[in-house]
């Protein structure tokens, strides 16, 4: 079973990988327009205008390009989990029915039949992308032909002046946008934001092949002939009737309804429909207690009408904050001369997030902020430093209290250098410390982690500051990707505000079978590719990564503990690693930005770093740190560097590799 939830985030990756995309476009429109040139004669202007499509042409091909593997993964991904996390819902089940002699045993998990179905589900929703992507590509080349056209006849009319018509230009391209087109039975042309036509297609996709593995499943169960509809608030009127009750399916139960009838179930509106968070799964009579209430909005006190209306109104307001930051894309990208568009775009920013909190301020008891509908990817110039994260799942909390006035209770610590009792002192400690030139602590509101990460800044860069000269720049927390705690390159360390507002560690059970499984899926997946393909060889790597995630007994090191400062001390030590070895010795950016060692030196130390992650890797001892250390050389040095000072043991050759780096 696929809870309302699980189902709500799934997307959510590929939505991420899309908005890139999507960015990049706007990027390169709001580039090539800036550079609008000086025509005259409809022949030069015809030649000119086939060329900037061209090229406009070539710009989108490149960022689809760039993703198009990123996307086929993520699609397997989030197909496979799925997959697992229904069929183990499923197993659980039907393990309880055999102990109550209501099943007979037989084999769990997915046949080869089910995971048949899930696959070409997986390639159908990869087909709808590509299919995504073209839409994309023809509507913008379109629309930036009548946009070239309409400002080539506004200069050379005389009705506006040539920078005025760029001006003008640079707005068709904001309300245009980049848009997907999808037509009705009518032949008639519909658009839709890319990241809505995702968030469809890869939730009812994935919703809809689990509900057929489900079928499956259930199709082999000899002593269940009844169904459970899950149930969310907020649901949609038509869906509001059915969800949270149980139904035959099958052969006739008498009390019970008929569950295709009833829930529309194959039906574009009905149970798995489009866009539809309900799903469904085995109830047996007598030993299954219902797992949904009829009308959850009832318990927060709400009509359940009502509270889909709010919802709809949330989504509207978030839609506009997603709106003013791709605007802000096309306006940075276009250069000199828009630097008012791009402050007026800053503020329109301000202005979206504002109207999101009042309204979800007037309406807490039954919404919830969702920062991942107001966010999109930034797309910015090659940066000079290469940021690494640290991929941590955290459970949103239910309400997060913005502190407005920057002062709240805090409980000091006499023996530490930071005792703040408000955010604003936090900040201002941090910059006396020298800890950073900037420090900004937006949308912080527990000041004892402040204090903590404070610290444990200060003692770090104190210990190992024999080995390099300058500190961080920038303590910021702008980070609102969920599963995302931290990141870090040579002069800044970034924080997620919902990571360092826990007052307790947050996160999922490790579950080394969960990639077992996953490593068996995506082996059974190879059949569907080409051998030699690239994406063959992708589905190979992340199979040996798999199995190797598998060996280990935690994800990261910041998960192992049952403190929230002990977590986020280790995230700080991981974060803290990336930026030691990237001015020691060019860990990431290749280059020494101090001068401490030689370039030989560096050279030497770097290439130690590696051959010892080779060595853990070969020999297995890398599974005795964590699933994140297998990522590559560099989470690996983060790693172990943040395990030895948690004071955690270490296998001996990485201690000396660890001693003899940092000396």
């Amino acid at each position: 079973m696929l809870t309302p939830n699980y189902l709500r985030n799934i997307p959510n990756g590929v939505i991420n990988i899309m908005q890139d995309i999507e960015l990049e476009m706007l990027a390169s429109l709001g580039k090539r327009m800036s550079k609008f040139g000086k025509v005259t004669g409809s022949r030069e202007w015809q030649i000119y205008k086939a060329q900037q499509l061209g090229i406009v042409r070539d710009d989108l091909t490149k960022a689809i390009a760039k993703n198009s593997n990123k996307t086929l993964m993520e699609v397997q991904r989030a197909f496979n989990d799925a997959g697992i996390t229904s069929t183990k819902y499923l197993d659980n089940l039907k393990k309880m029915a055999v102990q109550q002699g209501l099943e007979r045993v037989s084999k769990y998990g997915m046949t080869d039949s089910m995971v048949n179905t899930l696959q070409a589900g997986a390639d159908r929703a990869i087909n709808i992308l590509n299919m995504t992507n073209t839409s994309c590509v023809q509507s913008t080349i379109q629309s930036y032909a009548h946009i070239l056209d309409k400002a080539y006849l506004s200069i050379s009319t005389g009705v506006m002046d040539h920078t005025s018509a760029i001006r003008q230009a640079m707005n068709d391209i904001v309300k245009q946008g980049i848009h997907v087109v999808e037509y009705t039975k009518s032949g008639k042309p519909i658009k839709y934001s890319v990241e809505a036509s995702t968030r469809r297609s890869i939730l009812t996709s994935v919703n809809q092949t689990t509900m057929r593995v489900q079928k499956e499943y259930y199709d082999t169960l000899e002593g269940c002939n009844l169904v459970e509809t899950s149930a969310h608030a907020g649901a949609r009127p038509e869906h509001a009737v059915w969800q949270g009750k149980v139904f035959y399916w099958g052969k006739p139960v008498k009390g019970y309804e008929n569950f295709e009838v009833a829930c529309g179930y194959g039906e574009v509106d009905g149970i798995g429909g489009i866009n539809c968070y309900h799903s469904f799964f085995p109830y047996y009579e007598g030993i299954s207690q219902q797992s949904f209430e009829r009308d959850p909005s009832a318990q927060l006190g709400i009509d359940n009408d009502k509270h889909y209306e709010l919802q709809q109104q949330q989504r509207f307001l978030e839609r506009k904050v997603r709106e003013a930051k791709k605007e802000l894309v096309v306006y940075e990208n276009a250069g000199k001369g828009f630097e008012k568009d791009v402050e007026r775009c800053k503020s329109k920013i301000s202005e979206a997030q504002y109207n999101v909190r009042e309204f979800i301020k007037a309406n807490d008891k039954y919404l919830a902020r969702d920062y991942s509908r107001e966010a999109v990817a930034k797309i910015t110039k090659t940066p000079a430093t290469n940021p690494r994260t640290v991929s941590v799942t955290i459970k949103q909390p239910k309400t997060v209290t913005k502190d407005t006035n920057k002062n709240a209770f805090v409980a000091t610590d006499t023996k530490s250098k930071f005792n703040a009792s408000n955010i604003l002192e936090a900040e201002d400690q941090a910059k006396s410390q020298k800890l950073a030139n900037i420090v900004n602590y937006d949308k912080c509101t527990n000041i004892n982690n402040l204090n903590h990460v404070n610290q444990t800044i200060y003692d770090v860069e104190n210990k190992y500051k024999y080995l390099y000269k300058d500190g961080y720049k920038r303590i910021t927390s702008d980070i609102t990707k969920n599963n995302v705690n931290a990141s870090a390159n040579l002069y800044t360390i970034n924080f997620n505000p919902k990571y360092l507002n826990l007052n307790k560690p947050s996160y999922k059970p490790y579950s080394p079978e969960s990639y077992q499984h996953l490593a068996d899926l995506y082996k059974r997946s190879l059949s569907f590719h080409p051998a030699n393909s690239s994406e063959y060889k992708s589905i190979q790597k992340i199979i040996k990564n798999m199995e190797m995630y598998a060996k280990c007994t935690r994800y990261t090191v910041s998960q192992s503990y049952d403190n929230i400062f002990d977590c986020i001390k280790s995230t700080i030590y991981h974060e803290y690693g990336h930026t030691l070895s990237d001015r020691v010795f060019g860990m990431i950016n290749g280059n020494i930005t101090n001068g401490y060692l030689t370039d030989v030196e560096a050279k030497r130390r770097k290439q130690l770093i590696i051959n010892t992650f080779v060595k853990a890797k070969g020999n297995g001892d890398i599974s005795k740190i964590s699933a994140y250390a297998v990522t590559d050389s560099h989470e690996f040095f983060a790693e172990v560097f943040s395990t030895r000072e948690m004071k955690e043991k270490l296998p001996d050759y990485i201690m000396k590799m660890l001693e003899e780096v940092l000396r």
